[in-house]
């Protein structure tokens, strides 16, 4: 069950409501557990376009990540 109207949840809803993409957006959109997120957006209303171009940035990896660590 989702708890839509607790404190996190309309902090999220706020931010992933507001029109276009924004940094707080894309934070939730890439931050967030895959699923759920994705759920959230459904059951907001969240535009589809919005959230797959905000989590774009998901497809690439960061080359940091992929370095190998030297002792």
């Amino acid at each position: 069950m989702v708890g839509i109207n607790s404190r996190q949840m309309r902090a999220i809803r706020y931010c992933l409501m507001q029109p276009g993409l924004n940094p707080a957006k894309i934070a939730i959109l890439c931050g967030g557990p895959d699923w759920p997120t994705s759920v959230l957006c459904g059951i907001l209303g969240v535009p589809l376009r919005e959230s797959m171009i905000g989590t774009y940035c998901m497809h690439f990896p960061n080359p940091s990540d992929c370095l190998p660590i030297q002792d």
